[in-house]
């Protein structure tokens, strides 16, 4: 009785060990995948102001059309994998 109840909870033991280690390893990837998807972010929020911020320079109507086009397409990749507005 006694050994099969230390075998019970040495089993145990080791799948609990094997749970926190997933658990662990789960929590070191979404904060890696987190980080990636801020960078991502930031890298459209650069890409709209940029666009943004030429479309006011420039003079003529090609280029403002276009810079306004790539500052629309840039905040809605902004909204659809940021959920951000600005």
């Amino acid at each position: 009785m006694r050994q099969e109840t230390a075998e019970t909870l040495s089993r145990f033991a080791a799948e609990d060990a094997a749970r926190q280690a997933a658990r662990e390893e789960s929590v070191v990837r979404r904060a890696a995948e987190r980080a990636a998807g801020q960078d991502r972010c930031i890298e459209l929020r650069k890409k709209k102001n940029d666009a943004e911020y030429w479309a006011n320079e420039f003079r003529h109507p090609d280029n403002i059309r276009r810079e306004q086009q790539k500052a629309k397409h840039w905040k809605d990749r902004l909204w659809w994998e940021c959920k951000q507005v600005n």
